[in-house]
């Protein structure tokens, strides 16, 4: 044996993968969720996970963060009528729902996919002290709750330890749901493309198109909030159920959009490196007449308060551990997945993610 492989042996306890360097430290360890019969998609077909278990949270730093999607049971009708069919499954199984009211596209879409169905619901908006608040709909039964800056700051902190997040607009979103006694349906987990040939750093298309879906494991933040309380809620009403993603996937916006972004003289802008521009002019098209934005931040339109909630966020990141993990979905495996074709060539480059197991 060399002097190398024995100092391997003696430190791997230590050193490995899953040796005491790569746990999290004591004093800030986090325990295990309990089981809980909670349902947060049509059938939890969104399933999620660190290591081998699902609907967890991160123990160790090395955790590898993994999501999985189920498959079309029927072929989709369109986004308005899957999203209304959603908000009419979820009303089935809680009754009277929230809503978040300051929100984006997504709630807006979810709030007119709400009156479409006809089913009983409330929004909900948070009032921080010494900040704007965004107009919403008097006509609507509404729950306005007021919080000073620092409910606000020690609840994010709480949140983003808990649920493993470093962001402070999500934890401004958990908090809507936190504050409502009803099971609520929250903003801002999109369904977002990638084109990873994009440089962002040199706004320059670095080569062929290569889009996949990203799912961050921030984005299920909420989901393991919800888990801990052992709270219902839906944290992203756009995965709802497989019908749901296949009819984005495979509506005329986004395919224009992809069309024209995956051309090989495409030009390089942020609208060939993600699908936010196809996802809102979807909510447009689906709900005409009802305002779309992009996000909460944009919503609230309080260059103060985005300043406020970006010095959070790095309070928040320099607490705990990294939360920077992302599963990357293959667009043709997505695709293939939710029964979606193309008729244009959109840059299948697999090679780039490895071996990618295609079960």
């Amino acid at each position: 044996m060399t002097s190398l492989e024995a100092f391997l042996i003696e430190h791997l306890p230590r050193f490995g993968l899953t040796g005491s360097n790569n746990q999290v430290p004591a004093d800030i360890a986090l325990g295990p969720i309990p089981p809980r019969d909670l349902v947060f998609t049509k059938d939890n077909h969104f399933d999620w996970g660190f290591g081998a278990d699902a609907f967890n949270r991160r123990t160790h730093g090395v955790d590898r963060y993994w999501t999985e999607y189920g498959r079309p049971a029927r072929p989709h009708e369109g986004f308005r009528a899957e999203l209304i069919r959603a908000l009419r499954e979820i009303a089935d199984r809680h009754g009277r729902i929230g809503i978040t009211a300051d929100g984006g596209y997504v709630t807006e879409s979810a709030m007119a996919a709400a009156k479409a169905a006809g089913i009983p619901f409330e929004q909900v908006v948070i009032e921080v002290e010494g900040f704007r608040v965004p107009a919403f709909d008097a006509a609507i039964p509404t729950q306005v709750h007021r919080v000073s800056q620092d409910q606000l700051r020690d609840f994010s902190e709480s949140f983003g330890h808990e649920a493993g997040c470093g962001d402070a607009w999500l934890a401004l979103e958990a908090m809507h749901g936190a504050r409502s006694p009803l099971p609520h349906i929250y903003d801002g987990t999109e369904v977002r493309l990638v084109n990873n040939a994009y440089d962002e750093r040199r706004k320059a298309i670095a080569g062929p198109a290569n889009w996949s879906l990203v799912d961050n494991e921030q984005f299920t933040a909420i989901n393991r909030f919800l888990l801990l309380a052992n709270c219902p809620g839906v944290p992203s009403i756009l995965r709802w159920s497989p019908e749901l993603m296949a009819a984005q996937l495979d509506s005329p916006q986004w395919r224009d959009w992809l069309r024209a972004s995956s051309r090989p003289m495409a030009p390089a802008a942020r609208t060939t490196w993600l699908n936010q521009a196809a996802r809102v002019q979807l909510a447009m098209d689906a709900f005409p007449g009802v305002p779309m934005t992009t996000s909460m931040g944009a919503r609230r339109n309080d260059p103060t308060f985005a300043q406020f909630m970006r010095g959070l966020s790095v309070r928040m990141s320099r607490r705990d551990v990294s939360f920077g993990n992302q599963h990357c979905w293959p667009l043709d495996r997505l695709a293939e997945r939710l029964g979606v074709s193309f008729d244009f060539p959109f840059g299948k480059h697999r090679e780039v993610y490895g071996h990618v197991d295609a079960a």
